[in-house]
């Protein structure tokens, strides 16, 4: 066999191998899509309304690039695969947005702690009898002998 003939055999293995790869299942995809859909709901992006709704599109996603995986045409696996990039940013993009809802509540349980503690610490300011206007309480009036 001559040099010219066996690069043409490894050029025409190399075109073969290029198309089944792009025509290949895009498990790779598949299963980083449903991972960052795990993810998600275990930070409970179903647990609020904006990071819900990014959740559901990325299942619904992944619904839809099943089907055309199942298809089998090439062209439809290809079309698989950008719906499951797409799938994968609205995934992480629930995780994110459920993380940022968690941080807000808990600043806010924190912000009311804060308050308690604030509440707690400072003198209890009471009207003087007569001006309606507030001053110190009646306890420590009766120290000093007032």
């Amino acid at each position: 066999m001559s040099t010219s003939s066996r690069i043409s055999i490894i050029a025409s293995l190399g075109v073969v191998a290029l198309l089944v790869g792009c025509a290949s299942v895009p498990t790779r995809q598949l299963n980083e899509a449903r991972t960052d859909v795990r993810v998600a709901e275990a930070v409970g992006a179903a647990n609020h309304p904006h990071s819900a709704y990014h959740l559901r599109l990325a299942k619904d996603q992944i619904a839809t690039a099943e089907k055309w995986i199942d298809d089998g045409k090439r062209r439809e696996k290809k079309r698989a695969k950008l719906v499951l990039r797409r799938a994968e940013s609205d995934a992480e993009l629930a995780t994110a947005q459920a993380r940022a809802a968690r941080l807000r509540e808990r600043e806010k349980q924190e912000w009311a702690e804060v308050q308690r503690l604030q509440h707690m610490t400072m003198p209890v300011l009471e009207p003087f009898e007569g001006d309606g206007e507030p001053g110190p309480d009646k306890s420590t009036t009766e120290h000093r002998g007032h």
